[in-house]
């Protein structure tokens, strides 16, 4: 399996806690025609990763110390890409072994919104979690301004208010990123 991207780091992603231990991996999944993702999830975000998977390479779980190994041995061998062999075990370029645990992974196809989403927005996650700091919270609401017709405008401002009130009257705009075709 070969992350293309040197630049992404799925294994940000899963879980930190290990009363559910399956979350703390990542699942490489490897369709039919050879297309491959690099899944991760806590149960709160979730993401997936296009991958390019080698011959052998099968579905299942990877331990995070296993990628954070191959990462590091790319950057010390100047690798545009992070690779490992993925099959019964889990192989990084220097010989590293994992074993793959076992478990059931969530159905994440299932929650990927199909291609025909009528709504759209863009947004800087960094501004986000500025707000969300200048609130004090790790955690924030999203309002979204209605149209005439009820539909959500994607290019209004963002409404962003402190979940849990501790700020009360607190609120923030966050202006949408207009995107490109």
């Amino acid at each position: 399996m070969k992350l293309p991207s040197f630049k992404s780091k799925p294994e940000a992603v899963p879980s930190k806690d290990t009363s559910r231990p399956v979350l703390t991996c990542l699942y490489l999944r490897v369709e039919e025609n050879g297309e491959g993702w690099l899944e991760a999830t806590d149960s709160y975000k979730a993401v997936r990763i296009p991958v390019l998977t080698e011959e052998g390479d099968t579905d299942g779980l990877i331990p995070v110390e296993a990628l954070k190994e191959a990462r590091k041995q790319s950057r010390t061998e100047k690798r545009g890409a992070v690779e490992m062999a993925v099959n019964g075990s889990v192989v990084t370029p220097n010989g590293g072994q994992y074993e793959r645990p076992e478990g059931t992974w969530p159905k994440l196809p299932e929650l990927w919104p199909d291609e025909t989403a009528k709504f759209e927005i863009g947004f800087s996650a960094r501004f986000l979690w500025e707000l969300a700091q200048a609130f004090g919270e790790d955690t924030v609401r999203l309002s979204f301004t209605a149209g005439p017709n009820g539909d959500p405008q994607n290019l209004r401002p963002i409404h962003v208010t402190p979940l849990r009130g501790d700020v009360p009257g607190a609120k923030g705009l966050l202006m949408p990123i207009r995107l490109a075709g």
